[in-house]
């Protein structure tokens, strides 16, 4: 049967690893470790810390953590700011939490022949480690992590890369991803059509949306 790409290439967080999922895993590792430290059930800390960790940039993270530490707290908190981010950071990574129906798309695409290779920005030993612990990491033909490349997303240079790395056109490639501005713009000015997991925002610049991956299962029926 004739399929309409030959390779999937996914972004990790938010597409094929519940980012939220994860993060309140780690956080209710270091709440059992920690209680005198970590509150496991204060949502108003848990969102906190979230923010702080991943929505803010690094000079505001600077400012903010000296209060942080303060309102929560937090008596034995890493030396800097980076140290508290790193620590969390390590800590959602070995408790990354696949998406439900990951497991079902990627074993669908295997069957069908079609290759399925990662795009993801960051840390080489963060992201290798979130893929490991998702018992992900045997399922792509390559991994291409921004951090090794010289090159992120949304760069059209990484997205040519992967095209490169597996032998095949950039028109032969379907990415997906969650971000409009890293994974969808970097797609479309590789030219490489993507399917946005859009969670309800407009989507005029995607060959397709969709809520989740589970429009894989359909797209290669």
């Amino acid at each position: 049967m004739s399929y309409p790409y030959k390779v999937v290439l996914f972004d990790l967080d938010d597409t094929l690893i519940d980012s939220r999922k994860a993060y309140r895993n780690a956080y209710r590792v270091l709440s059992e470790r920690n209680p005198n430290v970590y509150q496991a059930e204060n949502e108003e800390e848990i969102e906190d810390i979230y923010r702080f960790v991943f929505r803010i940039n690094s000079a505001e993270r600077n400012r903010a953590y000296p209060s942080l530490c303060e309102r929560w707290g937090i008596d034995n908190a890493p030396p800097s700011a980076h140290d508290f981010r790193e620590m969390w950071l390590m800590a959602y990574a070995a408790n990354a939490a696949p998406f439900p129906w990951t497991r079902e798309v990627l074993d669908s695409l295997h069957r069908k022949g079609i290759r399925v290779g990662i795009i993801t920005n960051g840390n080489i030993h963060r992201q290798s480690r979130k893929l490991l612990f998702a018992d992900l990491l045997g399922d792509f033909e390559d991994i291409i992590i921004s951090a090794s490349t010289g090159t992120a997303k949304p760069s059209a240079a990484i997205f040519r890369l992967a095209a490169q790395r597996l032998g095949v056109r950039v028109q032969d490639c379907l990415f997906v991803g969650d971000n409009p501005a890293t994974d969808i713009s970097g797609a479309k000015s590789a030219g490489m059509d993507c399917l946005w997991l859009t969670r309800g925002e407009n989507t005029e610049n995607a060959t397709y949306a969709a809520p989740d991956t589970r429009f894989l299962l359909d797209l290669f029926r």
